[in-house]
């Protein structure tokens, strides 16, 4: 995402979905949360494999809220654990600024839960 920012949100010189004012607001509400994004580039199915990879790859990029009833994700929890434990039990936000400084997609909602 900082790519397409510093490229004023394009991808490969086209304008990414949605327009650059969604996207700056996109790009502000990551600075204080975790959002993961990604792109998967337009695809053209070949044969049977392909167009089925497509359609899951397709459903995978829709938006959705989650709610904040939605279950904890056990591997994510282990992991928020792992990073506290590891990371010198320095309390949750020091916790948190380590995970992420090592690419791990936990929030501090997790830390917070996994420190209790």
């Amino acid at each position: 995402m900082p790519t397409w920012r510093t490229n004023g949100w394009l991808i490969h010189g086209r304008p990414v979905w949605g327009g650059a004012e969604l996207w700056e607001k996109i790009w502000v509400a990551a600075q204080t949360r975790l959002i993961q994004i990604g792109h998967v580039d337009a695809h053209v199915a070949t044969n049977l494999d392909e167009e089925n990879h497509n359609a899951v790859a397709d459903e995978l990029t829709r938006i959705r809220n989650v709610k904040a009833s939605d279950p904890v994700d056990p591997v994510l929890l282990k992991m928020a654990t792992w990073a506290h434990e590891t990371g010198g039990h320095r309390g949750n936000k020091a916790t948190l600024e380590w995970a992420r400084s090592r690419g791990m997609p936990i929030t501090l909602g997790l830390v917070t839960t996994a420190q209790q």
